[in-house]
C-alpha cells in the first residue's frame, strides 16, 4: 500500500495537478494543509484526498513528519503541492514497492525548472518530458522521495529536509530509480525570491541550533551562491568542507563557485578533490575540461571531454564543450560536424543549434543562419538563443528598426547575457547616442569575444563619422 504525502499553503493553482498525476498509483493522498485561504484544501479534498489542517511552525520537517504519521500504507512518496510525476514514472512506483529488495527507501530526481540559465547546475530542457511546460531548463537534485513506513525513518532539518540521517542510523540501504519529479516553484521569479529569503533565514536558525552540522552551511552556501554573493558562498561552503569534507558535492559545489568567481587555480584544487573522492561524477569531469578550458590549457581540456564523450555518451555537455573548443580554437569544421552530430541524436538540443547559428555566423552566412531560425521556430521551439540570434541578424542586415521590441521582450523575460549590451549598443548608435553606444560596446566586446570583429567595426565607423 503506498500512501502519498504533501503539505501545502495556497496552492490553488497546482495542488490538482499534483494530486491527480499520483492518483492512479495511490492508495491515499494525504495533504496537509497549513493555512490555506485560496481553495487549495476544497480542490485536494474535491479529488480524493485526505485533507488534515496543521498550524505552521517554521519547521518544514515537523510538517513533512505530521503528515507520514497519518499516513496508513506500507510506503510513503512524500511530494511537494507544485510537483507532478509524469504517468509513465508514476507506474513505476508500485514494482518498486512490491519488490522483494530489502531497501529503506529509494532516490529519485527532482527537476527544478527554470528560465534562469545562470543557477548553479542549470542544465537545458531536451523534450524529453512534456512536463517541462516549455522551461529553458532545470537543475535537477536527487533526493529520498520514496521510504518505507517505519516509526524510526523521520525527516530533520527545519529547510531542506531529508529522511536520509534517519535511514543512515538504522542501517537503511537505497535503490536508484530514474523517476523524475517535476517541480514548478522555481519558474516565478518573484515567488521564488520570496521563498529563498525564508528559507535563508530558517537555514540560519538551524545553524545556531545544530553548530556541528554540515547540512545548514551547505543549504545557506548553496542559496548565497545562487544569487551571485560569492564572498558569504564562500564563508558557508567552506565552513561545510570544514566539519565534513566528503559531505554530498560540497567539493564540486566549492569548485563551481571559484569557477564563477574567475578563481580558476582554486576551482581546479576542489575539483580535483571531488574526483579523488571517488565519484567520478560526469559533473565533476565536465567541470575540470571546463576550468582547463578556461585556463587556456586545450590539450588537456579536449582530452577530458573526450573521455567524457566515451564514458557517457548520452551526456551531450561533453559533445557541446568539445564543439565549443573546436571553436574557440578555429575549426569550425570540426565544431559544425559535432553539432550536427548532436543534432542528429536530440534534435531539441538548443546550444547545439545556437552554436550552428554562431558558425554560419562567424563564416558570413548570414541568410542560411536565418534559415535555419525560421525553421526552428516553425516547429514550435523557442528559448532566449533564438530571438537573441535573430536580433543579431537583424543588426548585421540593417533592420535596425525591428531591435527595440526584441530587446524590450528580452528584458521583460529576465534575459541578462552579454547579446543585450551590443543590440543595446547598436540601438544607441543609430539614434546618435555615441557616448553610450561605445560604452555599451565595450561591455560587449568583454562578455561576448565572438562578436569582437562587429563591435570593432562599428567602433571604426563611430571614429570615422567623428
Amino acid at each position: 500500500m503506498l500512501s502519498v504525502c504533501m503539505i501545502a499553503k495556497n496552492e490553488a493553482r497546482c495542488i490538482a495537478d499534483a494530486v491527480l498525476s499520483v492518483k492512479p498509483v495511490a492508495d491515499e493522498i494525504i495533504v496537509v494543509d497549513t493555512g490555506s485561504t485560496d481553495g487549495t484544501a476544497e480542490i485536494a479534498r474535491g479529488l480524493g484526498a485526505v485533507v488534515i489542517p496543521y498550524v505552521w511552525r517554521d519547521d518544514f520537517s515537523h510538517a513533512r513528519n505530521f503528515s507520514v504519521e497519518h499516513a496508513g500504507g506500507d510506503w510513503v512518496l512524500f511530494l511537494d503541492a507544485d510537483e507532478v510525476i509524469s504517468l509513465i514514472d508514476a507506474k513505476k512506483i508500485p514494482c518498486l514497492c512490491a519488490s522483494s529488495v530489502p531497501v529503506a527507501g529509494y532516490m529519485i530526481t527532482q527537476r527544478n525548472y527554470t528560465n534562469d540559465t545562470r543557477r548553479v547546475g542549470f542544465v537545458p530542457c531536451s523534450g524529453d518530458y512534456r512536463e517541462d511546460l516549455g522551461s529553458a531548463g532545470f537543475v535537477p537534485v536527487d533526493r529520498i522521495g520514496i521510504f518505507r513506513r517505519d516509526p524510526r525513518i523521520r525527516f530533520t532539518g527545519i529547510i531542506h529536509e531529508t529522511v536520509a540521517q534517519s535511514i543512515r542510523e538504522i542501517g537503511g540501504v537505497l535503490g536508484a530509480t530514474d523517476i523524475v519529479a517535476h517541480h514548478y516553484g522555481h519558474l516565478d521569479m518573484a515567488v521564488r525570491e520570496k521563498k529563498t529569503d525564508y528559507y535563508l533565514e530558517l537555514g540560519l536558525r538551524q545553524i545556531e541550533l545544530t553548530p556541528e552540522s554540515p547540512k545548514p552551511y551547505y543549504d545557506v552556501g548553496i542559496i548565497y551562491l545562487n544569487r551571485g554573493d560569492f564572498i558569504s558562498a564562500q564563508k558557508y561552503l567552506l565552513k561545510t568542507f570544514e566539519l565534513d569534507s566528503e559531505y554530498i558535492d560540497i567539493s564540486l559545489n566549492l569548485a563551481l563557485l571559484y569557477f564563477k568567481w574567475l578563481k580558476f587555480d582554486e576551482a581546479l584544487r576542489y575539483a580535483e578533490h571531488a574526483d579523488k573522492q571517488g565519484t567520478h561524477s560526469p559533473a565533476v569531469l565536465l567541470l575540470k575540461g571546463v576550468i582547463y578550458d578556461a585556463l587556456g590549457h586545450f590539450d588537456t581540456a579536449c582530452s577530458i571531454f573526450q573521455q567524457g564523450m566515451e564514458l557517457y555518451s548520452d551526456n551531450m555537455a561533453f559533445s557541446e564543450n568539445m564543439a565549443l573548443l573546436a571553436m574557440k580554437t578555429n575549426d569550425l569544421t570540426t565544431a559544425q560536424k559535432i553539432f550536427l552530430d548532436i543534432l542528429r541524436r536530440d534534435p531539441a538540443c538548443q546550444n547545439a543549434f545556437a552554436g550552428l547559428i554562431q558558425i554560419y555566423y562567424t563564416e558570413g552566412r548570414y541568410e542560411q543562419a536565418a534559415r535555419l531560425i525560421d525553421i526552428r521556430e516553425s516547429e514550435g521551439y523557442y528559448d532566449f538563443g533564438l530571438t537573441v540570434w535573430k536580433l543579431i541578424l537583424h543588426a548585421r542586415t540593417g533592420r535596425i528598426d525591428l531591435l527595440p521590441a526584441g530587446i524590450d521582450r528580452l528584458t521583460a523575460q529576465g534575459y541578462t547575457g552579454g547579446e543585450l549590451q551590443y543590440l543595446r549598443a547598436v540601438v544607441a548608435q543609430e539614434r546618435g547616442d555615441i557616448g553610450s553606444a561605445v560604452g555599451l560596446f565595450s561591455t560587449a566586446l568583454r562578455l561576448c569575444p565572438y562578436l569582437a570583429d562587429e563591435i570593432k567595426s562599428r567602433v571604426a565607423s563611430i571614429s570615422l563619422r567623428r
